[in-house]
Order: C-alpha cells, then structure tokens, then sequence
C-alpha cells in the first residue's frame, strides 16, 4: 500500500486548512479525500495493525518486525503528512505528540468537534434568531445550515420542520405571503422544496420591485411628479394631474371664483 500511496497527491487535494471555525469542512474535506484512496481506516481505526513481531511457535515471539507491520507503519506515517500540512500552527500543537494518524486525528476531533454546553446554547439562539436583513435567500439559506451542522456535529439534532419555522421566522415582511401559506401546510416540506420556493419568492419580489422603478422613472421623464400612496397590493403611483378640483365655499379655489369676487366688488 505505501508504494502506490501519492502524497503530493493528497496533498494537492487538500486546500481547507484547519482553524477554529472549519471543523467540520476541513474533516469532511480529509474524510472524502482519503476514502476515494480506501485509507480513512488508519484515522478511524477500521484497519487494525497486523501482529508487530513474527511469531516462531506457539509460545515465543522475536524481536523481529514483520513485513505486514512494517508496510502498515510506512503507511500510517505518510499519511501524516497531509493531516498536517493541512493543518495551522495552533492546530498543530495538538498533534505533535501524534505517533499515529489514529491519534492525531482523535485529539483534533477531541479539540475541534466537541462543544461545550454554553455554546450549543449560543448555536440555538441564533438559529431562532437569525434574520435574513440584506442577504439573498441562498446566502441566509446557507448561514442557517452551517449553525445546524455545527449544532450536528456537537450530536444535536435539529428537524427540518424547526428548521423551516427558523428559516421563516427571519424573513422580512414582504415574504408575508409565501410564509402565511408555508405554515399553514398540513404535511411537512423537505429543504429542497422548501429553498425551491424561498428561491421562487425572492424573484417575485424583485420583479416587483424592478417593476415599481420603471414605473418611478418612466413617469419622471415625462415631468410628472409621482406621489406615492399605501395600498393593499403595495405602493402604487398616482398624479396630482388626475385628481379632481378642489371646491371651496369662499371661492379662493379657482380662477372663476375670483372673477366673480371681483365683478361683485366693482358693482
């Protein structure tokens, strides 16, 4: 196994460095790297190392290595190599005492993966709290999947249903419609139809507003100038142009009624 192990290989697959934030990306990145080459056993254990010396009889051992072992500890050891250099210098403190990859890779798992009770209080607050203000859909889509995996990866399990009501509950007020009509759904959705039409809401909503400019603009250059007014279905532009003539019982509302004051005055 060692001599067909490419290393520079590995290496060059492995582009995440490890820090305080990408634990999980960085161990995923690691975990689909070495599975392709079937050798994540050495990390999590499912390839146990082969006797260490060679057995004469029953009873006796020597001081001889075997070959098995050998090639196995080759192995092991290269794979070293990229665990570490993918690695920052404060990760690497945790590993330099390391004489396997199991062990490496167990005391950033212990270091990394494990979440203190504070923490996933903090994680579940902004999940609840979490507002989508001026992101996209896709990117506020995004930040709240990353706080469920970190809330995953500390063995917490959040369902896609409270998902969903976290993912509503941050939107703005002009997805009233699409989350009136999402939460009154009898059965539940799957992210995937659930991004499906946050996706489909956002494009309705900046047609409209694209809509509404042209509307301002085209209005502008003709030299109205458009008031706006609050109606049910949004903000509509109406014109000073088209309203009626005010009337007033003293006659100071027209030029008529100011003729006729001045007639009367000089009869």
């Amino acid at each position: 196994m060692a001599s067909s192990l490419n290393i520079d290989g590995l290496l060059g697959m492995l582009t995440i460095r490890l820090n305080d934030d990408n634990f999980l990306k960085w161990s995923y990145q690691l975990e689909s790297v070495l599975q392709g080459y079937d050798l994540f056993g050495h990390f999590d254990d499912s390839f146990v190392s082969p006797p260490k010396f060679a057995v004469v009889d029953e009873e006796n051992v020597t001081a001889e290595l075997t070959t098995a072992y050998k090639d196995w500890i080759r192995t092991d050891k290269a794979l070293l190599s990229p665990l570490i250099a993918s690695l920052l210098d404060e990760a690497l403190e945790y590993v330099i005492v390391s004489q396997t990859a199991k062990e490496a890779w167990l005391h950033l798992c212990d270091r990394y993966a494990s979440v203190s009770r504070a923490s996933i209080n903090h994680l579940k607050t902004e999940l609840q709290t979490a507002q989508k203000g001026g992101d996209s859909i896709e990117r506020f889509f995004l930040c709240l999947k990353h706080i469920r995996d970190q809330l995953s990866a500390a063995n917490v399990l959040i369902l896609d249903d409270d998902f969903v009501i976290a993912a509503l509950n941050g939107l703005p007020p002009k997805y009233a419609i699409i989350k009136t009509v999402l939460i009154a759904r009898d059965s539940s959705i799957t992210l995937n139809d659930f991004r499906a039409q946050l996706l489909a809401a956002e494009q309705t909503a900046e047609a409209r507003i694209v809509h509404h400019s042209g509307l301002y603009v085209a209005n502008s250059s003709s030299g109205v100038q458009p008031s706006v007014v609050a109606s049910g279905q949004g903000l509509l532009p109406t014109h000073s142009h088209l309203l009626p003539p005010v009337h007033s019982s003293r006659g100071f509302s027209s030029g008529r009624g100011r003729s006729n004051g001045n007639r009367n005055q000089q009869s």
